[in-house]
């Protein structure tokens, strides 16, 4: 099994990994190390950098110069989880979030609805995420989980969010199931736990088998004097766009054949019901 997961989020045909490899160590690492000396003059080739590339290069650039824009002046010692995100998870992963007509970036004040059908009352809310849209119609297909460096310093393993974040996207792939989408639609999930992330992914393929596999993981940086670590985060973020816009692919098929009359293709019951949370008696 681990081979045919590893088959499926291997996106070698869908980017070209060499010429990014190429790209990093031509053209981001000097800038890197221009700016552990010099964060003005880094950002300044990178800007200029940005202008004679595209895709996924340009993204790459756009990266760089949103960290070293949020960090021309020191964090305060003590910070908490929205300022943590706000000077360094945004400025780093939204440039490869892009938004489109289909594709729709949500924050933390959204209710899953695979949440909300599960529980009946109301759905839970992740950090935020990416949801696919086509008219009234609508589905997430990554939800992301955060928590800051106070909470999370990088030597402590296990994730408080970890089994909220798992259990967010099972019920995203049990809606799916229910609403006659393809068997083989992933969610994902990063799980960012202070300067340390994994990227899972979820999927059900096989009857109440549900596949969490990682499909990327890196460190974020601390600072300008630190950028090597952007070399993972830019190949984590890389993939997981292409293994998102695939699953949207997917979810927009579904969701224009639910839109149009008819029956939609029966699929097999392959999900099963999630525990509800245990209610404490006051």
């Amino acid at each position: 099994m681990i081979q045919e997961l590893e088959e499926k989020y291997n996106v070698e045909k869908l980017v070209d990994l060499e010429g990014i490899e190429k790209f990093e160590v031509e053209k981001l690492r000097p800038i890197y190390k221009l700016a552990k000396k010099d964060a003005k003059k880094a950002k300044k080739m990178a800007h200029n950098l940005i202008f004679e590339e595209e895709g996924d290069k340009e993204q790459m650039c756009q990266a760089i110069i949103n960290f070293l824009n949020k960090h021309d002046s020191p964090l305060p010692s003590h910070y908490n989880e929205d300022i943590f995100t706000k000077k360094y998870i945004t400025p780093l992963i939204s440039p490869f979030l892009g938004e489109s007509k289909c594709l729709k970036l949500f924050g933390n004040d959204e209710e899953s609805k695979g949440s909300k059908k599960r529980r009946g009352s109301h759905g839970r809310k992740s950090d935020g995420g990416l949801k696919v849209v086509y008219k009234e119609h609508e589905q997430i297909i990554l939800h992301m989980e955060i928590k800051g460096p106070n909470i999370m310093p990088e030597d402590k393993a296990h994730h408080p969010d970890f089994t909220k974040l798992a259990n967010l996207m099972k019920d995203e792939v049990d809606l799916m199931l229910k609403n006659s989408f393809p068997e083989d639609t992933p969610v994902f999930g990063p799980l960012i736990g202070g300067r340390r992330a994994t990227v899972p992914a979820m999927d059900l393929v096989y009857t109440r088998v549900y596949r969490l596999f990682e499909v990327g993981s890196f460190y974020i940086p601390h600072s300008a004097q630190d950028l090597a670590r952007l070399d993972e985060l830019i190949d984590s973020m890389i993939k997981l766009k292409a293994l998102t816009k695939c699953s949207m692919e997917k979810c927009l098929k579904a969701l224009k054949m639910k839109d149009s009359p008819g029956s939609p293709p029966r699929r097999r019951h392959l999900y099963v019901q999630s525990f509800m949370s245990p209610k404490i008696n006051k």
